[in-house]
């Protein structure tokens, strides 16, 4: 992969991260794969395999789950001076990488 890309170790990292926080929320919420796949209007398979990690979503898709699950989505700078953003170069950076 091209070094302007993220490599393939923090997708995955990435994709387990947001898997793991739609299990989380929605066991949270007292909420079945059932009760979000009809929220979402999105199969129960679909609702499974995000949950699972096992393919991305599309924008479309996050946000609709991120509304049922009552949950922002929101992006901030890489160098940003925020909590969020902190937590994240220390997640995600590792020396050497063009992140």
């Amino acid at each position: 992969m091209d070094g302007k890309f993220m490599n393939t170790e923090i997708l995955e990292t990435s994709r387990n991260l947001i898997a793991g926080f739609l299990v989380s929320r929605r066991k949270e919420l007292g909420m079945t794969q059932q009760d979000l796949a009809d929220a979402t209007g999105l199969g129960i398979q679909t609702i499974k395999r995000m949950e699972d990690a096992k393919f991305w979503p599309n924008l479309k898709q996050f946000l609709i789950v991120c509304h049922a699950l009552n949950a922002y989505f929101f992006v901030e700078e890489k160098e940003g001076k925020g909590d969020y953003a902190k937590m994240m170069r220390e997640r995600w950076t590792r020396k050497g990488d063009a992140n």
